[in-house]
């Protein structure tokens, strides 16, 4: 996308390291329930602090140079959603594809044993 995730952000009057928070996440290998609960707080949080800035864009009146340095950090507040947003989704992709996995495993045994079972000529 082009545009960085801010270095530090204020959420709820306090300030966190945003862009290292979303590193530490998305470079994770494992995220257990506690940290997944802790990123679905975060990306709200951030979804609604980019809608207020999207919101003073288009409502306040600021010089072009102010209005370009809080589209971006709206941008990155956005990126850091999207960022976020995608740990779902893999999560989601993974677990789809255990099944699947799964599922290709049981039919290899079930082909397995009806091959053992049946002889070639008596199956057909």
């Amino acid at each position: 996308m082009g545009v960085r995730i801010p270095e530090e952000c204020n959420i709820d009057g306090e300030r966190i390291r945003l862009r290292d928070l979303v590193d530490r996440f998305v470079f994770d290998d494992e995220i257990d329930d506690e940290e997944r609960a802790e990123v679905q707080d975060l990306v709200a949080k951030l979804e609604d602090r980019a809608e207020i800035l999207e919101e003073e864009l288009e409502v306040e009146d600021m010089t072009l140079e102010e209005a370009e340095k809080l589209l971006a950090r709206t941008s990155g507040l956005i990126r850091a959603v999207d960022e976020l947003k995608h740990l779902e989704d893999e999560e989601e992709w993974v677990d789809k594809h255990s099944k699947v996995m799964a599922q290709v495993d049981d039919a290899k045994r079930w082909h397995e044993f009806t091959r053992r079972v049946y002889h070639r000529d008596e199956y057909y």
